[in-house]
């Protein structure tokens, strides 16, 4: 189980830092070799060999989706359902996240590591290797972020912006 700390302003521009947690099970994995046609190595592979960044994109999205829950207070449950996933898929935190895993292959391999039993990361490191060469964020021709109208930029934002205006 991966405990990963991350800051992000929540959406009143505050700054938040919040613990959040990420495991994959021996039975996750197992699904998640069902799931895919010729089993996930193969998936994997062929997202490598296609080079392709949207397909790179998907593949992060359901190792956090599969990954992503909450701790249960008894220390007993590690909750996983699409209520959870849902509510943290909505946050920066998740945005901040995902856009570090996909743009930094050596964060993404230590991540995936990192949520995996154990006795199954040698297999896992050999997927990521191949995954990290093949990720390039240029390749996914993700959309532009959306610009924050003033009203809603913290007054850092706003003279940043300025700033940038002006040496433009």
């Amino acid at each position: 189980m991966l405990k990963k700390t991350i800051t992000y302003e929540d959406l009143d521009g505050n700054p938040v830092t919040e613990d959040f947690y990420f495991n994959l099970t021996k039975a996750d994995l197992a699904k998640m070799e069902i799931g895919k046609a010729g089993g996930m190595q193969a998936y994997l592979q062929g997202i490598i060999d296609a080079q392709d960044g949207n397909l790179i994109i998907q593949a992060f999205e359901e190792i956090l989706k599969a990954s992503y829950g909450v701790r249960h207070e008894d220390g007993k449950r590690f909750i996983k359902n699409d209520e959870v996933w849902e509510a943290f898929s909505q946050t920066n935190a998740y945005d901040q996240l995902f856009l570090e895993l996909v743009t930094d292959a050596e964060k993404s391999a230590a991540f995936v590591t990192a949520i995996v039993p154990n006795d199954m990361v040698e297999s896992v490191d050999t997927a990521m290797r191949g995954l990290e060469q093949a990720a390039k964020i240029e390749d996914a021709n993700l959309p532009e972020p959306k610009k924050k109208r003033p009203q809603d930029m913290t007054k850092a934002e706003l003279l940043a912006a300025y700033q940038d205006k002006l040496n433009s």
